[in-house]
C-alpha cells in the first residue's frame, strides 16, 4: 500500500513539475514575443535612414528614392506596409514589379523589375509613345528623338494615358510576331524597321532597303520561317516586295517583285 502510494505522489510530483516548466516556458514565450514586437515597432534604431535601389536602365533612381525618402524617412522599418511602398510606385510606368527587403537597422533594399521599350506607336496628333513586350505605354518621346526601336503602325489608342495597356487585338498581332522572331532569330530583329497591320494583313519592312514583306493574316510562324528562308538565300536587295502569304500542299510559294 505505501509503496503505491509513494508511486502515486511520484507522479502527482513529476505532473506539478512538467506544469510549472511549461507556466514558465510560455510566460518567456510570449514575454519574448511581446518585448520583440514592441521593440520592432518601437525603437528608433529601426526608423528608416537609407533607401538603395537596384540597377535599371531606363528608371531615375534618383527621383523615386526622392519620393520615397519624402514619404517614408524617419518611419519604423516594420511598421510601413510594402503595400504602401507598392501605391508610392503606380506613377513609375515602368516599373513593372518591386520586391522590397529590409536590412536591419535601418536601410530599405529594393529589386527593381522594369518595363523595357521595345518598339515605338504613333497615337493621334502624331504623338510617339514607346511600348513593352505587354503592350503597356511607358512615355511620350520626342519625334525627333533617335533611336533603333521599330515602329508598330496601324494600332488605334485613343484616349489611353501612360501606364496603360493597349488592348487592340490588331497589336497583340504585331507583338506575338515580334515575340517569334525574338525566339527563332532575335538578332533578325535589329534588321526590321517596321511592324505594319494594314486591313487585317501583316507587312514587315526591311530597316536598310525599304524591302516589304507581307506576312498575310495567319500561320505567322510559318511564314516567318520563309522570311528567315528568302533573306539568307535570295538577293533580297534586287526586290522592292516579297510576298509570303501563299502557300500549297507540296512547295512553299514566294512571290518576289
Amino acid at each position: 500500500m505505501q509503496k503505491k502510494r509513494k508511486r502515486q505522489n511520484k507522479k502527482r510530483n513529476r505532473f506539478i513539475q512538467f506544469f510549472k516548466l511549461l507556466i514558465l516556458f510560455l510566460l518567456i514565450t510570449f514575454s519574448s514575443a511581446y518585448l520583440s514586437l514592441y521593440g520592432l515597432s518601437n525603437w528608433k534604431v529601426f526608423n528608416i535612414k537609407k533607401i538603395e535601389i537596384s540597377k535599371t536602365k531606363n528608371i531615375d533612381k534618383l527621383l523615386i528614392k526622392r519620393k520615397l525618402q519624402n514619404k517614408f524617412n524617419n518611419k519604423n522599418m516594420f511598421l510601413v506596409r510594402n503595400e504602401s511602398i507598392q501605391n508610392n510606385l503606380n506613377n513609375f510606368p515602368k516599373i513593372k514589379n518591386t520586391k522590397i527587403i529590409r536590412r536591419i537597422p535601418n536601410t530599405l533594399i529594393l529589386s527593381i523589375d522594369e518595363r523595357l521599350p521595345i518598339a515605338k506607336i504613333i497615337g493621334s496628333k502624331k504623338i510617339i509613345f514607346t511600348i513593352d513586350k505587354e503592350g503597356y505605354l511607358l512615355e511620350k518621346i520626342s519625334i525627333n528623338k533617335k533611336n533603333n526601336l521599330p515602329i508598330f503602325d496601324g494600332i488605334q489608342i485613343n484616349n489611353l494615358t501612360i501606364g496603360d495597356k493597349i488592348s487592340e487585338n490588331s497589336l497583340k498581332i504585331l507583338l506575338n510576331i515580334y515575340k517569334i522572331i525574338m525566339r527563332k532569330k532575335p538578332e533578325f530583329l535589329k534588321k526590321i524597321s517596321n511592324y505594319s497591320f494594314i486591313d487585317g494583313n501583316v507587312l514587315l519592312f526591311e530597316r536598310n532597303t525599304g524591302i516589304k514583306f507581307l506576312l498575310g493574316r495567319e500561320k505567322f510562324l510559318e511564314k516567318i520561317e520563309k522570311l528567315f528562308f528568302v533573306y539568307n538565300n535570295y538577293p533580297i536587295a534586287e526586290y522592292s516586295e516579297i510576298d509570303l502569304r501563299f502557300s500549297d500542299s507540296k512547295n512553299e510559294i514566294i512571290i518576289l517583285r
